[in-house]
């Protein structure tokens, strides 16, 4: 079986002092410091119930992937710099046989997050938040691997002096959801396909999208093509026209944009009365008996 390699993500020490306060297993609230804004500590640890090799190989550098919450374009600078400061450049295999500090005591320059010391923000007003994503390679008994973990960044005002960090339960597996109460993100919600060989999760937001019952150009085709089957010519036999005024006689309908809605009865027909118009206006068919 193989070893289960994690990345997982603390506050440099316990309190308020480090400037980092954890809201939970993956998600810290950050306070500039004199010296910058400081950064979780990354640690590389083995589940003990994988059952794998008490050693594994590590092969440095481990790699980042940053997303910014409101999905707005995260400055170059800032990206870099978050690279350069938080991942160790390091080249080299190491050995994990236990929990193991991969990135420690990291300061990101303020003047990236806090520029003019105005407060990081996104385009809805609300802090900035960034969403980093770690990955590195490692030899498992079924050959190469790759650990993953993720951690949300939140970061606080300028000026604004570290709380206390809530309780939070022992094991919380998942990325935790903040409360929406007061943001820009009260009306949106996810749509998720879970396909067989691929899924998608499409976000909706309701006050983005105009809502309407039926297309307009739809709308206004069928609106035509109905109208004509509704009104025979001068010249359409007599059937059709009895199959219109029995449609017209017993339905009830409500009209939407020019469009009856009608029950399946109506609808059956209305493809009737279709299919003799259809008929009618067929040129006559000549057969030849031998």
């Amino acid at each position: 079986m193989s070893a289960a390699l994690n990345i997982a993500f603390r506050a440099p020490h316990t309190g308020a002092a480090s400037g980092v306060v954890a809201l939970g297993r993956k998600h810290f609230r950050l306070h500039a410091g004199p010296d910058g804004i400081p950064l979780p500590e990354v640690v590389l640890e083995q589940d003990p119930e994988s059952g794998g090799p008490a050693v594994v190989t590590v092969h440095l550098p481990a790699r980042i992937e940053i997303r910014a919450e409101s999905g707005s374009l995260i400055p170059a600078q800032l990206a870099y710099a978050l690279q350069a400061c938080w991942v160790p450049q390091e080249f080299a295999p190491i050995t994990v046989d236990g929990p193991r500090t991969l990135s420690s005591e990291a300061l990101l320059p303020t003047s990236l997050v806090h520029p003019d010391a105005g407060p990081a923000t996104a385009p809805d007003g609300e802090p900035l938040r960034l969403d980093v994503y770690w990955s590195v390679d490692y030899a498992g008994s079924q050959g190469a691997e790759t650990a993953h973990g993720a951690v949300m960044l939140e970061f606080a005002p300028p000026g604004e002096e570290p709380g206390p960090a809530p309780q939070t339960p022992e094991q919380d597996e998942y990325m935790s959801l903040r409360d929406l109460a007061g943001s820009g993100h009260q009306h949106e919600f996810v749509v998720v396909d879970f396909g067989t060989t691929a899924s998608t999760a499409t976000l909706h937001d309701e006050k983005k999208v105009k809502q309407r019952l039926v297309d307009p150009a739809q709308s206004a085709s069928l609106s035509t093509m109905l109208q004509a089957l509704l009104e025979p010519p001068a010249d359409a036999p007599p059937a059709w026209r009895e199959e219109v005024r029995a449609l017209l006689a017993g339905t009830q309908h409500q009209r939407v944009g020019g469009v009856g809605v009608r029950h399946p009865r109506q609808c059956r027909a209305a493809r009737h009365a279709t299919a003799v118009a259809a008929s009618a206006a067929a040129p006559p068919t000549s057969r030849c008996c031998g």
